[in-house]
């Protein structure tokens, strides 16, 4: 007895599916706890998301995906979560590539398409386009993919801000 309907409906199933990265930075930046304490901000409102589950999950995962763009050992920490996520990377027919996870939990489902996006950022953009905002009173992450030079800022809000203060501390202006 052929089982084809069942093996078929596991493999829709287990898809997970990345973000697009636009959505993925602000969940992060606007859940994960170290922006937020950097910041000294209220979590952003992100109710034109509406897939989002409960904030503590969605926090969860904020904070460990967001330990990846900062830390020095970030490929062993990527690695770590897709041991755990138990990603595994499937060819369409049309030769894309799709993630699939065994996940069942909302926290588990979630942690793998935070895994899945930062994955595909990797490998679509590279290493040296993930990055943490380098002004002075903000971590928020960022993935910049777009325009030959590299960005170090999150936001012109952030790159501005450091102009103006790094203007002032030389005394140019008044």
């Amino acid at each position: 007895m052929c089982d084809c309907g069942a093996s078929r409906y596991r493999r829709i199933m287990d898809r997970v599916d990345s973000i697009p990265f636009d959505s993925f930075t602000r969940i992060v930046n606007g859940r994960a706890r170290i922006p937020l304490a950097t910041a000294r901000e209220r979590p952003a409102p992100l109710s034109d998301i509406e897939w989002l589950p409960d904030d503590a999950v969605v926090q969860a995962a904020a904070d460990e995906v967001w330990e990846v763009f900062d830390a020095p050992d970030r490929a062993e920490r990527l690695n770590a979560l897709l041991a755990r996520t138990r990603l595994q990377p499937r060819l369409t027919l049309a030769g894309d590539l799709r993630w699939h996870s065994p996940a069942r939990s909302v926290a588990g489902i979630l942690l793998a398409r935070f895994t899945a996006t930062t994955l595909d950022a990797v490998r679509l953009v590279g290493w040296d386009r993930l990055g943490v905002c380098g002004a002075a009173d903000c971590v928020d992450v960022f993935i910049d993919d777009g325009g030959r030079a590299h960005r170090r800022y999150c936001s012109t809000t952030c790159l501005n801000r450091t102009r103006v203060r790094d203007h002032r501390a030389r005394g140019d202006g008044r």
